[in-house]
Formats: structure tokens, sequence, C-alpha cells
């Protein structure tokens, strides 16, 4: 297994942001003027990228979406690709069965793992879309974890909540797959929805924007995994691990199900993330540390090609993702290491103190420097004929506006392609 840090070079989907150890700079020009920074120790984040839509504006949001899903599950029936339905998958049952030690499918696949700042279904369409990039051709949609509340449906979906479980039900049709008699679920179940359309925009970038609903085979499809972790768990006295054992390895138990649901459902790009360290209480560090232990087990060796943490954290001390990040870059060096040795290869010490110290650098991020701009337009998403190939729409002259024209442009320009320069694809 081969761990990446990408805290330095991953520019996230439509190229909100690009990290490095000295500068962070937002590639694509902020809707609002800002002014540059430069106090030390000062680390903003744009400020429209961590303002919260207000209750009422998120219920109206869940309204649509409820009106929107029926249209999108019709139009596929219609068109004889209805989705597959969602299943409750028991830990004890035969449905489930613990992986081989060798995928016999794709027994020397590698599999990278990456740490990014970025909510989990802008990370699945963009690895979605990057599919003819892997090291090996993979139709199967990318499979995301779902931080599911145990006992509600959709969490605060209804009431206007808005955390990552709330966030993918009204940006896709995975409240349609979440039904009421699968609630509420034991600590050894989990929901597996095949067939997830995603049909909005986050809210940070595009306020909940609709996507090609007048095409709903445009639409990026993700298979999710809903999995609840255990609520408030206790703490030690520091409040850095779990107190017992039982609750660390109840949350291992999660962490292997959900590895073997996506193996036996055949998916090699996963989404995972920071299981259950909002709201729920877990520790971070912890929970990293024990998702590092799973996925070095044998059994899921060779299973994965792609592994992607999604961790959206952007307000400091960024908690969360510097945890995942130190962890999994630790991890990764000690294989890196490892593997070296075992091809008489000798590692310098230094190297592994160059990693640690560009993690003390990211752990006291330096300031921003902000674009100062004009209001920018965003996108017409509309203009998009196939994003899996990146193409756009050809649309009749008289028929293209000028707004759109310039929507068209900023696509080519500050898209996929400004991405895949960032890494270096």
């Amino acid at each position: 297994m081969h761990v990446i840090n990408n805290l330095h070079h991953f520019s996230a989907f439509n190229g909100r942001y690009s990290f490095n150890q000295h500068e962070r700079v937002p590639l694509n020009a902020p809707e609002t003027k800002l002014a540059t920074t430069g106090k030390a120790g000062n680390d903003p984040i744009l400020e429209q990228e961590v303002k919260r839509p207000s209750k009422k504006s998120l219920r109206d949001v869940t309204k649509d979406t409820l009106e929107i899903i029926p249209y999108i599950i019709k139009s596929l029936e219609e068109a004889g690709e209805a989705p597959r339905h969602s299943v409750l998958y028991n830990h004890d049952e035969d449905s489930c069965w613990p992986l081989e030690k060798k995928n016999p499918y794709f027994p020397d696949l590698h599999t990278d793992i990456k740490v990014i700042m970025e909510d989990s279904l802008d990370a699945a369409v963009f690895l979605g879309n990057m599919h003819h990039f892997l090291g090996s051709e993979d139709r199967t949609p990318v499979c995301v974890l779902n931080f599911a509340n145990q006992s509600h449906i959709g969490g605060g979906f209804y009431s206007g909540s808005l955390a990552q479980e709330e966030d993918i039900c009204r940006r896709s049709t995975l409240i349609d797959t979440l039904h009421p008699h699968y609630y509420p679920m034991k600590d050894d179940e989990c929901i597996y929805s095949p067939s997830v359309f995603v049909f909005r925009e986050n809210a940070r970038k595009a306020d909940h924007k609709i996507m090609w609903i007048n095409d709903v085979f445009l639409l990026p499809e993700v298979s999710i995994i809903s999995m609840a972790a255990e609520c408030r768990p206790a703490l030690n006295s520091s409040g850095d691990d779990y107190a017992t054992s039982s609750s660390r390895d109840i949350m291992r138990q999660k962490m292997r199900f959900t590895l073997r649901v996506a193996g036996n459902n055949y998916h090699r790009r996963l989404i995972l993330g920071a299981l259950g360290c909002g709201g729920f209480g877990h520790p971070p560090k912890a929970v990293a540390q024990l998702w590092a232990d799973v996925l070095s087990e044998e059994e899921f060796e060779g299973w994965f090609e792609t592994i992607v943490f999604a961790i959206w954290d952007p307000k400091p001390p960024y908690k969360n993702f510097l945890a995942f990040s130190e962890v999994l870059s630790a991890q990764s060096l000690l294989e890196y290491q490892d593997s070296e040795e075992e091809n008489g290869i000798t590692s310098s010490k230094d190297e592994g103190e160059d990693l640690a110290n560009d993690l003390k650098v990211f752990a006291k991020p330096p300031p921003v420097v902000m674009l100062e701009t004009d209001k920018t337009e965003s996108f017409d998403t509309n203009l998009v004929k196939d994003i899996r190939d990146t193409e756009m729409m050809d649309i009749e002259e008289n028929e293209e506006s000028e707004e759109s024209r310039r929507s068209k442009s900023s696509v080519e320009s500050d898209g996929f392609g400004r991405i895949r320069r960032v890494l270096g694809l």
C-alpha cells in the first residue's frame, strides 16, 4: 500500500484550493473582493466558503430535492436504466464475507491513499471523472462513505441541519434509498446504495446549484455506504483517545465492515473520511490511526486502487484534517522505508526529518495571500455535454449568450485542465 499525503499537491474539484508548504492561494477568483492578509498566524479561508446557509434555506433546498428526485428516478426507469435497490448489510450474514487475502481479479493492484481538504461528493465526482488516468480501467462508480445517523433517516436532512450526511442527501438521490425499515441500524449494520445520482453543486461553491437536470444521463453516479459511528463514546482525560477498548474495537469493526462491503461490490476507488469526528465526538487522531491500522491488514491488500480521505475542515486549527494528514503521512514514511530496505536501499534519517518538518510547517500555516479580484460569475454547468470526457456542448451560435460564452471559457481554463496540471497528469 502506498500512502500519499496530498496536502501539497492536490487541487480540489474545479480548482478550489491549491496547497503547498509555502503558500495557500485559491486557484479560482473568489466571488467577493478580499483584501490581502499578511498577519502572522492569521489563516482565514475564503469567507464565502465557510458561511453556513440558514436553516430555512436548507429546508427549502430539502423540499426542492424531494420534488426533483422522483423526476430523476422516473426518467431513468423510462429509459430502462432504473437505479439498483439499496441493501441493508449485517456483519454476521454470509452476504458480506471477509475479503480474500489477494483480490483474485487484480492480485497485484497497488493502493494509493490521499488526504485532501474537500467534501465527499466533490471528491467522488472528481475521482470518477479521472478513471482513465488510473492504472487499470474501472467503470464501477466511486464508493463514498456516508457518516450516517443510526436512528434518523438522513440525520437532520428534514430539519435543516448541515453535516456530511445532510449535504449528501440534499445534493443527490441518496435519501430515496434510505428506507424506513432499515432503521434504527444496529452497530453491525450498514446500508449500501449502489446507484446514487448527484444533481447539485455544494452550498459553498454554487449555492446548491442544479446540475444537468435536463438530461439525467449526464448526472454523476456514485455508490454510497451509510455507516453510523457510535454516538459520543467515552474519551480519556485529555480527550485525544477512547477511554475504553470496546469503543475502539467497535470502530475498528465498522471500518473493516465498510471495506468488505466495498470490496464485495467490486469497488476499487473509495472516498472515506473522519468517521464520527464531528458531532459524534470521536477523537480524530485515534480514528485516523484506526483507519491506518485496518488498511494495513492483510485482508485488504490489493483490493483498492485509490482511497481518498476527504476531510472538509476549513477553519483553524484544522484539527481533523491535520490529524489524518499526520497519521497517514507517518504511515507512508514507514512503509516507504520498509520497501527500500527490502530492496537493499538505505534511507537516510534526514529524509524522515524532512517529511516531519513539512508536517510541522503545515501545522502552522503561513498567512494566506488572497487574490484581489472583481466579482466573477460562476460557470453554467448546463454547457457541459459529458463531464466524464470533459467536453463542451455544441450550442448553436444564435442561442449562445455572451454570459454563456464567458462561462464556457471559464470551464475550459479553470476546470479540469487546471486540476490535471496541478496533479501532474
